[in-house]
């Protein structure tokens, strides 16, 4: 009769831990995005306290606390639907495209507009590869900072304890009329591990997931004429991405930089439902582009802006940092004016310009 016990309780055990154990998810192609695909995501307040840490296998995150400040679409589009004058400038061997407000790679160069841009992807069954951003330079001279060789985001099937390594190089040779030369290399490399499986718990709900841990680090080297000729290396950053079947992007992203020999989180974007209460950026999809000019960018004190055609109206100016929080709003009626820019800590920031039919976007960096 012990040994029946012992025997039946054993069974049990098994069937207990063999149930978990299906939980366990793998990563393929099919869980990444189509064209077509609008995903909403929330970008949280990162004054939570939130700590990407903790890990490991059958682990339960929780991430219920979170608090979203803004949200937005993401629109994915096939190679096809690119503007015309793009599409012949990005390789055949792209299959997906997603619309960005501007180039997570933007060129720092005062007085030439990027007021959006196209982040450029293939997927295929062994990998998900960034292929660079593509845009149009004072909405005219189509430019693709191509990387050759890709970032190979993911390599599928993408299973716990995955580990891959990966170097990626972008270079941009192009004569900018009335301004000059410009030449800039973007060397990057990516370490990543998949350190955990189990169920994550996000305002939207709790779903089966896999976390992806990506260190990425790297340098830019940038030439302007004869006048500037320099390396810069990187800030190092870290990616924290949950990944679920069948959801195309991260159920949650928490970005960090390295500080003092500390990650400090910078981002936290998750997937998420219409909250009517949280204010949705994405006007560029219902208003005409603006033609704003920036100078100095990257700037020290002051950041002189130019819009050439106001034609009266009144500008709605909004700059915010990287985690959504409005620092400055103002209204201006003038074709030129000032944002005092001394008192913020270096960072990168965002600036939203706005009219009665017009809107414009840009990444501003502080040094």
């Amino acid at each position: 009769m012990k040994k029946i016990f012992i025997f039946a309780s054993l069974f049990v055990l098994m069937g207990f831990f063999g149930l978990h154990a299906q939980t366990q998810i793998t990563i393929e192609q099919s869980d990444m995005p189509s064209p077509g695909d609008r995903p909403r995501t929330s970008t949280a307040d990162t004054l939570i306290v939130v700590d990407p840490g903790p890990t490991g296998a059958n682990f339960n995150w929780d991430f219920s606390g979170l608090m979203p400040q803004f949200q937005q679409v993401d629109s994915f589009i096939s190679r096809s639907d690119l503007p015309f004058t793009l599409l012949f400038s990005v390789s055949s061997k792209a299959n997906l495209v997603q619309y960005i407000r501007t180039s997570a790679d933007s060129l720092p160069i005062g007085g030439v507009s990027f007021s959006g841009g196209y982040q450029i992807n293939e997927k295929n069954a062994s990998a998900y590869n960034d292929m660079g951003q593509a845009t149009l330079l004072n909405g005219l001279l189509p430019i693709f900072l191509e990387k050759d060789p890709v970032d190979v985001v993911y390599r599928f099937p993408l299973n716990y304890l995955d580990t891959d390594s990966g170097f990626s190089q972008a270079i941009l040779d192009l004569q900018i009329p009335g301004l000059g030369s410009f030449y800039i290399r973007q060397d990057r490399t990516r370490k990543s591990e998949v350190d955990g499986w189990g169920s994550i718990t996000t305002p939207f709900g709790t779903f089966d997931a896999i976390r992806v841990r990506s260190e990425i680090m790297g340098e830019d080297s940038i030439k302007f004429d004869t006048l500037i000729n320099f390396k810069v290396p990187t800030i190092p950053r870290v990616e924290y991405k949950w990944l679920a079947k069948g959801m195309d992007i991260p159920i949650l992203q928490i970005n960090t930089t390295a500080l003092g020999g500390n990650e400090v989180v910078t981002q936290v974007i998750y997937q998420d439902s219409l909250r009517g209460e949280v204010p949705t950026l994405g006007l560029e999809s219902k208003l005409a582009p603006l033609e704003a000019q920036l100078f100095p960018n990257p700037t020290t004190d002051q950041l002189h802006i130019r819009i050439p055609e106001l034609r009266g109206q009144t500008a709605q100016i909004r700059l915010f940092d990287l985690q959504g929080r409005m620092i400055l709003q103002r209204q201006s009626r003038e074709n030129v004016f000032e944002i005092d820019m001394n008192y913020l800590v270096p960072a990168y920031y965002v600036l939203e310009i706005t009219t009665e039919d017009r809107y414009f976007i840009e990444r501003i960096i502080k040094k």
